[in-house]
């Protein structure tokens, strides 16, 4: 299954989720405005914030958005339930939606740089953008 709740511009990249968009023109004030009604958690230097199938995890450099990460969200989830299976078959099921939203990779823009990884020392799959810093011409 595909993940539902997000569409991907990627022209303006613009991240559409349910209720609420981000782009690099997002600040953290806007963002925190926009997902208030929706239990934003801190964590660290990163905020979470659940929207459909996806747990969302944003980060700011300043006040500017600097970083997404995005994964298939299984609220309630604990370590106790987490495999290594899982987490690739999340991969996967990051990939294919990528390849739905975008064509195949790579995914290299003006306005940044995503993709998919599996990362077995944090023990998680995601979908991370990262945002340039000024747009390459």
């Amino acid at each position: 299954m595909i993940p539902q709740g997000l569409r991907i511009d990627a022209e303006s990249g613009r991240f559409e989720f349910e209720g609420f968009a981000l782009s690099k023109e997002t600040t953290r004030k806007e963002f925190l405005s926009a997902v208030s009604d929706r239990g934003v958690e801190t964590l660290g230097t990163f905020y979470r914030v659940f929207s459909g199938d996806w747990a969302v995890l944003v980060l700011f450099d300043e006040s500017r958005l600097s970083m997404l990460r995005f994964a298939i969200g299984e609220p309630g989830r604990t370590w106790d339930d987490w495999t290594v299976e899982r987490e690739r078959e999340n991969m996967k099921t990051h990939e294919a939606f990528l390849q739905a939203q975008l064509g195949g990779p790579p995914y290299e823009f003006q306005w940044g740089t995503m993709g998919s990884a599996h990362d077995e020392k944090a023990g998680d799959a995601s979908i991370w953008v990262r945002f340039a810093e000024e747009d390459q011409e």
